[in-house]
């Protein structure tokens, strides 16, 4: 009687746990955001905030995806699509811990918490917002997150990997106009000092200094050649507004292509190099180049940018950097 009354308990126990697994699997299974791949469209904003008190602001504007923080510059539309898919396919895979004292093991503590390393992601749709703590990546390249209100913890099979960095939501690239399509450089420094380089030949590959001082040349045959390669796979690092640029301290670069492109660049080498732009067109210039102009222009004008790579310094080149020392 004794080990019947046990068995009957056991089994009303196991009944019992089956139902309360069943239950929670039912509230903590399925679609991390559920919904969110039908709302998908409706989407008006993304913020993300770390631990350390950065954040990116991405918000839509007339059509228009911008970033705040960048005082409302173009965001990567393409990458905000593709984390909001990610987001919308993840499921949940597993519950893990709704203690406090155990959510820092996982990452999924409170931001603001001492010592924290983790963000809050938040998905803004017209009358709600929805949010998540992205804590720590799994082993199994999976993450573990906790959403907004809920003390349950998750294992989602997505292996979020998002920053509260503004310029990683950015389309880095400004231009891609390599050497072999560029026909003359000109520079000019504020103390008037100029630096002019030309194509050697009409399909040649290399560029050669103008006007060389009376007994000087040049390092070598090459040496030219990296000024003319300066707008080649054009990065930046930050971006603002255009500041009301100061004529008499910035160095100014004018390319012409041979289709005859016009692209005048001013550089102000301060703390950063920060650089603007303008497009026109030369005097007899193939009008296919038109467009260019415009596109250009609409892109980056009214902007100013940090250059990344080794273009500023390309660009800050005087004549006296590209010659062999005098009585050499």
């Amino acid at each position: 009687m004794v080990l019947l009354v046990l068995a009957l308990a056991a089994l009303a126990f196991a009944g019992w746990m089956s139902q309360h697994r069943a239950q929670s699997g039912d509230l903590y299974s399925g679609p991390l955001l559920p919904g969110l791949s039908e709302q998908i469209n409706q989407v008006t904003g993304l913020v993300l905030r770390d631990s350390q008190g950065r954040q990116v602001s991405i918000r839509l504007n007339d059509g228009f995806w911008g970033i705040e923080e960048k005082q409302g510059y173009p965001a990567d539309a393409g990458k905000l699509r593709s984390a909001l898919l990610i987001l919308a396919d993840a499921q949940v895979l597993e519950v893990k811990t709704s203690r406090p004292d155990m959510y820092s093991r996982l990452g999924v503590e409170d931001p603001d918490t001492p010592g924290a390393d983790n963000l809050v992601l938040t998905i803004v749709l017209p009358g709600q917002e929805r949010s998540l703590i992205m804590g720590k990546l799994a082993m199994n390249s999976g993450t573990y997150v906790r959403r907004n209100g809920e003390p349950t913890s998750l294992l989602i099979n997505q292996a979020l990997a998002l920053q509260a960095d503004p310029i990683k939501w950015l389309t880095a690239d400004l231009l891609d106009l390599g050497p072999d399509v560029i026909q003359r450089v000109d520079i000019r420094h504020p103390d008037g000092s100029e630096l002019v380089i030309t194509r050697k030949d009409g399909d040649g590959h290399d560029f050669r200094i103008e006007d060389l001082p009376p007994g000087r040349e040049p390092q070598s045959d090459f040496v030219a050649n990296g000024i003319a390669g300066a707008l080649a796979r054009l990065s930046f690092q930050d971006v603002r507004r255009l500041r009301q640029p100061d004529a008499g301290t910035a160095i100014q670069s004018r390319f012409i292509t041979r289709k005859g492109l016009v692209i005048d660049l001013s550089l102000q080498r301060n703390e950063q190099p920060w650089a603007s732009f303008a497009f026109s067109l030369a005097e007899g210039a193939d009008q296919t180049q038109e467009a260019l102009v415009q596109d250009y222009s609409q892109r980056l004008a009214g902007w100013e940018y940090v250059l990344a790579g080794p273009s500023a310094e390309q660009l800050g080149k005087r004549m006296e950097d590209l010659l062999k020392p005098a009585g050499s």
